[in-house]
């Protein structure tokens, strides 16, 4: 009853949350019936809010009055799931709900904008990012509990998170023609769900279980200091895969992190030697399947944009050059390539799954043309044959900054290749998806 009781203040918080701090529709929208998923925003429409309206957008620290006051009864109602379940599951849950209810705060005061733009995709994408940092944060619990029921079950239930992160890596580009702007904020999911907040809980799995084997070993104070270089020589080493050029701060900051949390799991933990070491074997465990799992998955959806961009877009490019060269011109569409150079236009694959929007974006320039497809994590390949200079006078540009016509350096063998082919121009998409920080 207690559980029922639980989950229905849950459910009830988590509408009453979206309804109150939505965007909301604009005046215009409110004489019609909103869409079933549009929230009315009563915190951006009455006059009661006002005051916290205010102090939200006048940035911090003012706007920490609005937050923590809505962040308060989310944090209540976390504690009081923990208090009421041990399960794993369970908590995992409760703590997802908790990130939900958060970012509802967040980007109600704080960025309704994103909300706004993102329409129901917005809280869609905030609750997977939840999810996924929730279950994270519990690895070493959720595989504990998967263990205690049977290894077929444990293999099952990571064979389904190895798939699901796959997929999340390999078949979400950052585009979508049905949005504006043709931008979608499911990598949002990829590049900080997994790639950042991901990577960086595995890491500090990882450093805790070794640390906490080492000092199971050695035991003492001895076992102790062990523990703590251990774990935060291996956060210094995961940290410089995990960021691209780490800030000295970073490095030291996170490294500590993985230190302190070794240690804590090591005095919160099992006073026996041995029920110590299987407890750091079993959060080891944990942090290295889920590095792997994010990282492999992102290796793949680097391979994918690779084969795309060398070998798919490959075929198109030449296939244009040699209609230039028969017709004297590029064509207007790529289906005019077919049947004297394709029996269909290539398209390129992102992921297992071959849907429609796999496939080139063209645009003819006259005597250039853009020819484009939508990868992985926000990533636009675009690849475009160097204009003829001298065809335009310095006047042509006159008015343009001379920072946007500096050569930007490309990768020597994807230059190399391109000669390969007779081609000279330029893709503005590296062998792999950048990283962001």
């Amino acid at each position: 009853m207690r559980a029922l009781s639980y989950f229905l203040v849950l459910a009830g918080m988590l509408v009453g949350y979206y309804e109150l701090l939505g965007p909301g529709p604009s005046p215009s929208e409110l004489v019609a019936d909103l869409e079933w998923w549009r929230s009315y925003g009563f915190a951006h429409s009455r006059d009661a809010f006002d005051a916290l309206e205010r102090l939200a957008a006048g940035g911090f620290p003012g706007a920490l009055v609005p937050l923590g006051l809505f962040w308060l009864p989310p944090l209540a109602i976390l504690v009081w799931g923990f208090k009421l379940f041990r399960s794993a599951v369970l908590r995992t849950l409760c703590t997802t709900c908790f990130f939900v209810l958060v970012s509802f705060v967040y980007y109600g005061y704080m960025a309704d904008r994103v909300w706004r733009f993102f329409e129901w995709r917005s809280p869609a994408v905030a609750a997977t990012v939840a999810a996924t940092t929730a279950a994270g944060l519990f690895a070493p619990s959720l595989l504990r509990a998967a263990l205690e029921r049977s290894r077929v079950w444990t293999a099952f239930v990571m064979a389904m998170v190895f798939a699901g992160v796959f997929l999340l890596s390999t078949e979400v580009t950052g585009t979508n023609s049905d949005m504006r702007f043709n931008l979608s904020p499911w990598p949002v999911v990829t590049l900080f769900g997994l790639l950042l907040i991901g990577s960086a809980l595995a890491a500090f799995h990882c450093a805790a279980g070794l640390g906490i084997w080492i000092a199971a070993q050695l035991g003492g104070t001895r076992g102790l200091v062990a523990a703590a270089l251990v774990a935060g020589a291996l956060m210094l080493a995961l940290t410089l895969l995990i960021f691209r050029a780490p800030s000295v701060g970073t490095l030291l900051t996170l490294t500590s992190i993985g230190a302190a949390y070794a240690l804590v799991r090591v005095r919160v933990g099992p006073e026996s030697r041995d029920e110590a070491a299987r407890a750091g074997l079993l959060v080891l465990a944990a942090g290295v399947f889920a590095f792997l799992t994010i990282n492999l998955s992102n290796q793949a959806a680097a391979a994918y944009q690779t084969k795309a961009r060398n070998d798919t877009a490959m075929q198109v490019l030449v296939a244009l050059e040699r209609f230039r060269e028969e017709r004297g011109a590029y064509p207007e569409r790529l289906r005019h390539l077919v049947p004297d150079f394709f029996e269909e236009v290539p398209r390129p694959r992102m992921g297992l799954i071959l849907d429609d929007d796999d496939e080139f974006t063209y645009t003819n320039l006259g005597d250039s043309y853009l020819l484009e497809f939508s990868s992985v994590t926000w990533v636009q390949c675009g690849y475009s044959p160097p204009y003829d200079v001298a065809k335009y006078s310095e006047d042509d540009f006159e008015d343009e900054d001379e920072e946007d016509f500096e050569e930007r350096p490309q990768d020597p063998e994807l230059t190399a290749l391109l000669a390969d082919h007779g081609l000279e121009g330029a893709w503005n998409c590296q062998d792999a998806p950048p990283k962001l920080w």
